[in-house]
């Protein structure tokens, strides 16, 4: 089934919140597609450490069209007040101590994704720029 552009962000959101509604020690979300330079994705998680709440995290990706297709993963939180951030599909991962978010962006031929991610964890704001 084919979506309006319109609509295709507004579904990958959909997936996104069904699919990570709770922290799990290794939860992987896949996004593939096309999407426009004002397309944005927001997605925030609530990070629970043996059933109590330890931090917000936020991720907010900002798509835009490059000419080669790119593969961005990240691994996000790590002891709950650092982080670390791969990308071009090298994840950077903890101890076993360490419970962690994966997210892979996936894009489609002639599109790039540049990404601005900013978290909050333990009322600390951190925030990471790429292209």
């Amino acid at each position: 089934m084919i979506f309006p552009k319109f609509l295709r962000a507004y579904i990958a959101l959909v997936f996104l919140v069904s699919m990570t509604h709770h922290l799990t020690f290794a939860n992987h979300i896949a996004i593939i597609g096309n999407y426009l330079p004002t397309d944005t994705l927001l997605l925030s998680q609530d990070v629970f450490v043996k059933g109590r709440k330890k931090g917000r995290i936020a991720h907010k990706f900002y798509y835009t069209q490059k000419t080669d297709p790119k593969v961005i993963s990240a691994i996000i939180l790590k002891n709950c007040h650092k982080f670390s951030f791969g990308s071009d599909g090298v994840l950077l991962e903890g101890g076993p101590n360490n419970i962690y978010t994966a997210i892979r962006l996936s894009a489609r031929k002639n599109y790039n994704i540049d990404y601005n991610i900013k978290i909050y964890s333990n009322n600390r704001d951190l925030e990471k720029h790429g292209k």
